[in-house]
């Protein structure tokens, strides 16, 4: 029995009538697997609903407990264990976006850092803000990867930093909220 080589469809090497319609059905579930995917393509969304305490100059992922998927068409979520991952079951790419939000701060901060990262490894990429150095008001910043996974093991996150003068909580108001958003792209 081969594999076709783009796909890995399965297909027979025999000639027999049994063994050719039994390997039909395993191409056929697969292709339909396949247009289940696109059609229904993989979504998470996560929204920060409670604050979560970050030292200056100190990354770490954020975390989603309860209450915090906005969607998760396929449970790649979990809100109580390792709550700031999503691991997708599906081999393929996928498109990371992660917002690090802070509330008001009691000093100014003079930098914001967020960055996806794969298996607790920050991706190239990593966009870093500059709010006003005299604003005290609540600042983000966003960046956006494409990430590989391979459908068992991998996973994702959403990793932020701040400077300031201290430890800082992200934001939970309406309208300055920490995210993380993965979509389902391709195989």
């Amino acid at each position: 029995m081969g594999t076709t080589p783009a796909r890995g469809y399965v297909y027979p090497d025999s000639s027999s009538d049994t063994q050719i319609w039994a390997h039909f059905e395993t191409l056929a579930d697969g292709i339909d697997a396949d247009v289940d995917m696109i059609v229904a393509r993989p979504i998470v969304r996560l929204i920060q609903q409670s604050a979560q305490s970050y030292s200056s100059s100190s990354a770490a992922a954020l975390t989603f407990g309860s209450g915090s998927e906005d969607a998760d068409s396929h449970n790649f979520h979990d809100t109580v264990t390792n709550n700031s991952r999503v691991t997708p079951t599906r081999a393929g790419w996928y498109t990371c976006r992660v917002t690090g939000s802070f509330g008001t701060p009691g000093s100014a901060f003079t930098q914001i850092a967020v960055a996806p990262a794969k298996n607790g490894t920050r991706v190239d990429g990593q966009v870093i803000s500059r709010p006003d150095a005299a604003s005290t008001a609540g600042a983000g910043a966003q960046c956006t990867a494409l990430i590989y996974c391979n459908g068992t093991t991998d996973y994702v996150e959403g990793y932020v930093q701040q400077n300031s003068s201290g430890s800082q909580n992200t934001s939970t108001t309406a309208t300055l909220r920490s995210t993380f958003e993965v979509l389902f792209e391709r195989p």
